[in-house]
This record gives structure tokens, C-alpha cells and sequence, in this order.
């Protein structure tokens, strides 16, 4: 029954209206749980089988543009054998030879918020060539407890949770990676970096990060994307940024100075508030520890006793065994 739902879709290019029915779940993601904003909307498909349909449904194009190299190449997110690792080195980096150069180097992070529920359907349908009765007449609704909504028609976003979302995403942005701008551009997902290095007066670095500025915001508009980023002095739409010290990327807290004092500080504080310290702290320990693991020793100290507390925890090892009898 499920294969000839399948083949019937390609056959008629329609896809069932039943799986189309959503029922939108609040996730909460962090901060203060009587806030609205720190919830984020989860689209659970009605149709136990929808996860089958989806991935045959999927399964052609994702190999046409994966053969045709369609997707741009500074794109990280939701691409198969791309990394969080790979994207926050090649940002990380940059910067590092920079610095070791004794030259200026700047970084523009820009956070499109809630992107995957302002894809508009019309523009995505425009680059996919296409007419797409996977996006059209969608419908969702919200249940709390007993308590549940009438079905809304949703023209605008992507899914969550579904199979082809985040590749329909991926083609949304797409165009993002084609702009002509001064400096180098990193995508992860709706992740947006773009890193300046090399320049050997500030001014020119200043100019060259306004003048991206300039250009990204439009190509957001025209998607009708927004977004958020952060430098001194610049402006986005008449709108002054501030400067920031520390950026959290992709789990990483990088500083402007590449000390990793605030990241050390952050994972130490991680494994304190673990439950189950001998199962956990080395997930915190070893995430991207190849880019910040090298920072100096007064700031990785603290760190080190933790680790220790750890291992002795783990092994159970008397509290007063000297650091060094655990190498």
C-alpha cells in the first residue's frame, strides 16, 4: 500500500494531502520557561508513514544537486561529510594566520532567527523551477492537552522535523554563497560568518566589512530573511552595531584575541552543573577541542583541576592523589 502511494505521487507529481497535516509542539530551548521566545515551534506530521514518503520523495533531487554541485561550497549545514568542525576551523583559522602575521583581521556573524518559518513558498518555488505540491496547501495546528486549534493554511515555512526540510532550506540561501563580497563567506545552515584577514590598516578592513554589510541585507530582503550581526562602528540599514568581545559559534565561544579564556570558562561551568559527571564531562571536553585546546596554560589550569576531580570521580581515585600520579 505505502509503495503505491509512493509511485503514485511521481506519477501524478501530487503529493497526499494527508500527510501534509501538521500538529505544531513548543520545544523549549533555554533560559526562562515563561517566556515565549525561549520556546521553538516543532512540526509533528499527523501520519505515522510520512518519514517513508518523504525520504523516496527526497531521494531524486538530493542526488540531481549533489551530481550538479548546485549547493555552494561555503555551505557546512545539512550536506553529507560537512562538519560544525570543518566550518568553525576554516573561520577560526583565517584569523589565527592572521593575527600570527601581525595583521587585522575582522569577523561579521550574522544570526538569521527563525529562518526555517520565513521561507516564503513563492520564492522557493521560483528556484526550484518549479510547481511543488509538497509545500502547497499545508496545514497545521496546535494541541495543548486536550485543548486543540482549527487547522490554519500556512504559506510561508519549511517543516521542522520533516525529511526534505533542510535540503529545500539549503536552496532557499543558496544565492547568499554567490554574492561578490570582500571577504569569506561560511554558511552553517542559517549560520552566517564571513571573515576578513590579511588587511594591514584597520580602515580598509572597516570599509571592506561596511560595504558586505551593504550588500547582505538586501539579498536577505529580497528573501524576506532577517537578521542580526555584530562589529563596531558599522551600520546595517542605518542601524549601529556594537562590538562584541566574545561570539558564540556553533558551540564555540570565540574572542576577539583567540584566548579562549571565555570558552574554558563555559565548559567549566558545563561539566559543574552535570548530573552524571562520569558519563558527560568528556562530551564537553572534547568538542572542538583541537581549535581552543592549545590556548595558554594560566588559562587552561582551571580547567585542569576540573578534569582532575573528574578522573579521580571516574576511577575512583582518593581525592588527594597528587595531578600528576594520574598521567
Amino acid at each position: 500500500m505505502l509503495v503505491h502511494v509512493i509511485n503514485q505521487a511521481f506519477t501524478d507529481g501530487v503529493y497526499p494531502y494527508m500527510l501534509k497535516i501538521a500538529n505544531v509542539i513548543q520545544f523549549f530551548k533555554s533560559g526562562k520557561n515563561n517566556s515565549v521566545n525561549n520556546y521553538r515551534p516543532i512540526s509533528v506530521l499527523s501520519v505515522g508513514n510520512t518519514k517513508i514518503v518523504e525520504t523516496a520523495i527526497k531521494r531524486r533531487p538530493a542526488e540531481f544537486i549533489e551530481v550538479n554541485d548546485i549547493i555552494t561550497n561555503c555551505q557546512f549545514g545539512f550536506r553529507k561529510n560537512h562538519y560544525t568542525e570543518a566550518a568553525a576551523t576554516k573561520s577560526v583559522d583565517s584569523i589565527r594566520k592572521t593575527i600570527d602575521k601581525n595583521k587585522v583581521a575582522g569577523t561579521i556573524f550574522i544570526n538569521l532567527g527563525k529562518t526555517f518559518d520565513m521561507v516564503d513558498h513563492v520564492i522557493l518555488l521560483q528556484k526550484l523551477w518549479c510547481k511543488g505540491t509538497y509545500l502547497t496547501n499545508r496545514y497545521q495546528y496546535v494541541q495543548i492537552i486536550k485543548h486543540k486549534s482549527l487547522p490554519q493554511l500556512i504559506s510561508v515555512g519549511i517543516p521542522q522535523w520533516s525529511v526534505p526540510g533542510p535540503l529545500l532550506f539549503l536552496i532557499y540561501i543558496n544565492g547568499i554563497g554567490s554574492l561578490r563580497l570582500n571577504g569569506s563567506l561560511t554558511l552553517f545552515a542559517d549560520g552566517t560568518v564571513v571573515s576578513y584577514c590579511d588587511y594591514t590598516m584597520p580602515q580598509r578592513l572597516e570599509t571592506g566589512m561596511q560595504n558586505d554589510l551593504d550588500t547582505l541585507p538586501a539579498n536577505l530582503r529580497i528573501n524576506r530573511l532577517h537578521s542580526m550581526s555584530s562589529y563596531p562602528l558599522l551600520l546595517v540599514n542605518d542601524y549601529p552595531i556594537m562590538r562584541a568581545q566574545y561570539v558564540k559559534y556553533l558551540g564555540l565561544y570565540i574572542d576577539e584575541h583567540l584566548k579562549w579564556s571565555e570558552h574554558v570558562n563555559i565548559v567549566i561551568h558545563k561539566i559543574l552543573l552535570l548530573a552524571n559527571v562520569k558519563t558527560e564531562y568528556m562530551v564537553h571536553l572534547r568538542y572542538m577541542i583541537f581549535l581552543w585546546g592549545a590556548a595558554r596554560k594560566t588559562i587552561l589550569h582551571p580547567l585542569q583541576i576540573i578534569q582532575n576531580k573528574c578522573i579521580k570521580s571516574v576511577f575512583n581515585i582518593l581525592k588527594l592523589t597528587s595531578g600528576k600520579d594520574l598521567t
